[in-house]
């Protein structure tokens, strides 16, 4: 509204405020990762099977906020950004038991061999997942609230069910010693 009033066009201050928005929204992420680190970040060593399975309730939690962005569309930039610190820490806290992860399985020194492979498997996977996003948005109105958030209640209900069986699997005695 600024530049249209300073001489520019209703066009150029409309980008302006999408670009200011979205700075906006994008600063708020790293700065949550920051605080919770501060926070929280001695104990990451202590509970992997907590932070992981956490790791993946932060990005839901993320992510329903940003189906809600729909819902309340005046509050997106509040809304937005703290979906975004959530994803922050959703990183932060994979990276972090991702690393401890690694590293214990690596019993014949090959951390490069585990973490490629672990990131083979997390990038197969999240292509596999815009595949069933790519053919869900042919057959579901996404705009709708109604038919965005039952699906996104099933699939991440399936997300969490899969993360939790993957953290048993996870020996934390071994992991402790």
């Amino acid at each position: 509204m600024l530049l249209a009033v300073m001489g520019g066009t209703q066009d150029q201050a409309g980008i302006a405020a999408a670009a200011l928005t979205f700075a906006l929204k994008e600063g708020v992420g790293p700065l949550g990762g920051i605080l919770f680190a501060g926070r929280y970040g001695k104990n990451f060593d202590e509970d992997i099977k907590k932070w992981r399975f956490m790791s993946t309730v932060a990005f839901n939690i993320a992510l329903y906020i940003e189906c809600l962005t729909l819902q309340f569309p005046s509050h997106f930039l509040a809304m937005a950004g703290l979906a975004n610190a959530c994803k922050n820490v959703t990183f932060l806290l994979g990276s972090a038991s991702r690393s401890t992860i690694n590293v214990q399985l690596a019993r014949k020194n090959n951390i490069g061999d585990i973490a490629g492979k672990a990131v083979s498997q997390f990038t197969a996977m999240n292509i596999f997942g815009m595949g069933i996003g790519l053919g869900l948005s042919k057959v579901l109105d996404l705009t709708a609230m109604g038919q965005l958030l039952p699906c996104f209640m099933v699939l991440s209900s399936i997300t969490l069910a899969c993360q939790y069986n993957a953290c048993l699997v996870i020996d934390e005695v071994y992991f402790n010693n």
